[in-house]
This record gives structure tokens, sequence and C-alpha cells, in this order.
């Protein structure tokens, strides 16, 4: 039996597996270098809804439960309750429709505070209460 491969173009550049093996590489980050203080929500574009609800279901039964179904005039229209929504992007996956649903990114964009930077500011060991108080100061809610 012949083994299938995939036809690899050369309209891209590649050539062999050996040509994309490895790039997505320089986009991974360890855990200690992300910024705790991003924050990005998912928000619906309620014109090119088709009200398929696919959203409000992966994010109900798989996520974090921040999309209600609001009455509109014969039907339910999802919206996202941004103050609970931690910017998963579940909802924009599951989406049938192109860019209906978006990831905006609502915090200032200014501040940035990893992991590792926290761990050295605070006292060591740290307790609850030092991280609880860090979270109220910079708006951090986990839910």
């Amino acid at each position: 039996m012949k083994h299938l491969a995939p036809k690899l173009t050369s309209d891209k550049g590649i050539a062999s597996l050996d040509d994309i093996r490895g790039r997505s590489l320089r986009h991974l980050s360890q855990f200690g270098d992300f910024n705790l203080l991003y924050r990005a929500v998912a928000r619906i574009d309620e014109a090119k809804c088709i009200h398929c609800n696919l959203c409000h279901i992966a994010c109900e039964d798989s996520a974090h439960q921040c999309i209600d179904m609001v009455p509109m005039d014969s039907w339910k229209q999802p919206r996202v309750r941004e103050s609970d929504c931690v910017g998963c992007a579940l909802c924009s996956l599951v989406c049938p429709v192109e860019e209906c649903i978006s990831m905006v990114r609502i915090d200032e964009a200014k501040r940035r505070m990893s992991w590792n930077e926290l761990v050295k500011t605070l006292p060591q060991p740290l307790t609850w209460e030092e991280l609880r108080a860090f979270q109220k100061k910079h708006g951090i809610e986990i839910h």
C-alpha cells in the first residue's frame, strides 16, 4: 500500500517538513512571563449575528458562563457580560460567522506585571491575603 502524504506547495516557500518544523517555537512563552494585567473580552456584533447561539452553548457548557440570552423582538440575542468574561475566545472559535465575535483588549495596555516580577515584589512566603491585595489593587477578579 502506498503512503499518501499531503502535497507541499512552493507558493508559500515550503518544500519539505523541515522548512516549517520548529517555526512556531518563537511564539511560545513561559507562564511566569505572561502579563497578569492583560484583559480582553469577547464582543458580539449584533448586526452580523445569525442567532445560532453556538457562542452561548460553548460558553455555558465549556467556559465561563458569561454570555446571556437577552430577549429581542422574536428571538434572543446573545450578549457578553464583560465583567465576567475572562477572554478565553471559545465563543469566537465556534461562531460560524466570520468576524461576528471579536476579542477586544480592554486594559489600558500600559501596565505590565508578570508572575516572575510579582513574586520578586511580594514578601515570601506569599500569603493568600497578600495575593488578594495585589488583585484588588490592579482590578483582577478571579471567579
